[in-house]
């Protein structure tokens, strides 16, 4: 139910890129393509029935929005990227233990890819961390990489940070949607499941030949992204057009289930 949003590829460690990344013209990101309308960015001091309308709005109307004064502190979110990215420029060596080719394998670095019509598979411009996570219960940190040492203690303060900002965002979808403030929450149930993937992006020399992510429809009830704050890669569709969603300095994206996302680079 989070998700970090940010990027390497060890076999691409400079910025040029290979002809095994190359999309076909059909696949590849129209960087012209993009809308003019911006993503909703509310404040979680607003008064709480301007929130909750907001909010609802938002959901209704975009299905993404990113948040302010959210509670979770700015040095935490700094030092999360700081270890995530100290992660994936360890050397191919000290990661290799770690790769895998299933995407929902805990604890393990993968690669998505877009296969083409003629079943031809090109890995994107990325690289990705997938593991489960709970607010409360951290026995999930033994499948967390230990190095960096600073690794899974940063990840469990995260969590417990986010656990309860996802519980409070629920709770105004709820009273958007007219229902008892617990609403959401109780048919979620006690048994979520909660799963974080960290994204890793190099620069790139030809971002019009490639894709950092492809397109996709998250699956989870709600997804919480913390973004680089100088790096403008993630995208949301809305209706036939992308938008792009600057980083917001302090702020955090929220995306609700099915809502339409990529990364470009």
């Amino acid at each position: 139910m989070t998700s970090f949003q940010w990027a390497d590829d060890n076999v691409s460690s400079s910025s040029s890129i290979t002809p095994k990344f190359v999309l076909p013209e059909t696949h590849r990101p129209n960087l012209e393509d993009i809308s003019r309308e911006t993503i909703p960015v509310i404040d979680m001091n607003e008064d709480h029935d301007i929130l909750v309308q907001k909010i609802a709005e938002a959901c209704e109307n975009f299905g993404f929005f990113q948040i302010t004064n959210h509670g979770v502190k700015e040095e935490l979110c700094a030092k999360v990227l700081d270890v995530i990215t100290t992660f994936f420029e360890l050397s191919h060596e000290k990661k290799s233990h770690l790769v895998s080719s299933d995407h929902m394998e805990d604890g393990k670095i993968f690669k998505y890819y877009v296969k083409t019509e003629e079943d031809k598979i090109i890995p994107m411009w990325s690289e990705a961390l997938f593991h489960t996570w709970d607010p409360v219960d951290h026995s999930y940190t033994s499948n967390l990489p230990q190095d960096p040492t600073c690794y899974r203690e940063t990840i469990a303060e995260y969590g417990m940070e986010i656990g309860p900002l996802m519980n409070r965002l629920l709770s105004l979808m709820s009273q958007g949607l007219g229902l008892d403030k617990n609403r959401l929450q109780s048919i979620i149930g006690e048994n979520a499941a909660y799963s974080a993937q960290a994204h890793y992006y190099p620069a790139c020399s030809n971002p019009e030949l490639t894709l950092g992510l492809r397109p996709h429809f998250d699956l989870k009830v709600l997804t919480v992204i913390l973004q680089e704050g100088d790096v403008t890669g993630l995208h949301v569709r809305k209706q036939d057009k992308w938008m792009a969603v600057d980083p917001v300095p302090g702020a955090l994206c929220h995306k609700l289930g099915r809502a339409n996302a990529g990364l470009k680079q």
